[in-house]
């Protein structure tokens, strides 16, 4: 992994020294640049960063169900966000974390369908499901073991479970 300046944004003094040569003054004004996230043209990159280099990244979904959250005492959902917050800072010095969030309860939720150009809004959410999703955590790794052993140590996937995805590059949802 490209040890970057800052763990999520910046440049390392290798690659820095390379985007003048493609760039020119270019590469002087923009400072959101990472080693990780390629902002520029993948195809001008990877012609000088090796491919080693780069990283995918995962969403990690967490999903359980409410009222087992619900069930637990004040002190145990205490614990549980305090380890949480460990994890986050503990995944942010090895330079793997992006974002993490919990989400509001479910019933917070409004459901948007659009269907032939109307715009329709449902209280609550997309499904009615066992378990719900409750927060996420966007992850930077090398590959889909490491992503998997991350989220497995989320907390609060002890009261659920979470499903790993990796995030396509260059889209827009």
């Amino acid at each position: 992994m490209c040890p970057a300046l800052d763990k999520n944004l910046g440049l390392c003094d290798e690659h820095a020294a390379i985007l003048p040569q493609l760039w020119g003054q270019l590469a002087e004004t923009i400072k959101f640049w990472t080693c990780r996230f390629v902002v520029a043209p993948a195809t001008m990159i990877k012609q000088v960063i090796p491919i080693k280099e780069f990283f995918m990244r995962y969403l990690c979904l967490i999903y359980y169900n409410e009222k087992d959250l619900n069930t637990l005492s004040q002190n145990a959902r205490q614990a549980l966000s305090e380890e949480s917050y460990a994890y986050c800072d503990l995944l942010r010095q090895k330079g793997q974390f992006i974002a993490a969030e919990p989400l509001e309860p479910v019933h917070t939720a409004t459901t948007v369908r659009i269907n032939a150009g109307k715009v329709a809004t449902t209280d609550g959410p997309f499904a009615e499901t066992k378990e719900q999703l409750g927060g996420f955590f966007m992850i930077d790794l090398a590959d889909l073991n490491e992503a998997i052993s991350v989220a497995s140590k989320i907390p609060a996937g002890r009261i659920g479970s979470v499903e790993v995805r990796p995030i396509k590059e260059g889209g827009c949802a």
